[in-house]
C-alpha cells in the first residue's frame, strides 16, 4: 500500500527519507528558487498525487503533492510517493524497531556486543 492511497487529502504522512524538493506551482510544476530540505520522521500534510509521465528510461511515476506542517506561507512540494508512510505505519515502523535488537545479517546479538574480535596477524 502506499501513504497517498491510505491517507486522506488533509491528512499527515511521514517522511520515511531525507530529500530536498522544490515548490510547486498550482499545475504540479516546480518553481524556480531554493530547495527545502526534509528530514526522516518529519511530518507533512497530504494534499493530492498525480502520475508524473517522463520517459520510460527515467521513469518518476506517481508523486505526492504535500505541505511542510506548521509553514503555511512555504508552499506545496511534491515527491516520488515512497519516500512516505502513512502514520499508521510510522507508528509500526518505531514499535518493530524499538523492541528488535538490531542484528548483523540477521544472526547474533546486538551489533557491536558479543562481535568476534579480528585477529591479530603478529599473534600467529
Amino acid at each position: 500500500m502506499s501513504a497517498t492511497t491510505e491517507t486522506e487529502p488533509g491528512g499527515e504522512m511521514v517522511c520515511i527519507l531525507a530529500f530536498s524538493a522544490r515548490p510547486r506551482d498550482p499545475e504540479n510544476r516546480p518553481l524556480t528558487g531554493p530547495r527545502r530540505d526534509f528530514r526522516l520522521g518529519e511530518h507533512v500534510r497530504f494534499v493530492s498525487s498525480f502520475f508524473k509521465d517522463t520517459p520510460s528510461d527515467n521513469p518518476t511515476g506517481h508523486m505526492a503533492v504535500f505541505e511542510p506542517i506548521g509553514e503555511p506561507a512555504s508552499g506545496q512540494y511534491a515527491a516520488h510517493e515512497t519516500y512516505f508512510v502513512s502514520l499508521d505505519c510510522w507508528d509500526a515502523l518505531r514499535k518493530h524497531f524499538q523492541r528488535k535488537p538490531a542484528t548483523r545479517n540477521g544472526v547474533g546479538s546486538r551489533l557491536g556486543k558479543d562481535r568476534p574480535q579480528p585477529r591479530d596477524p603478529a599473534a600467529h
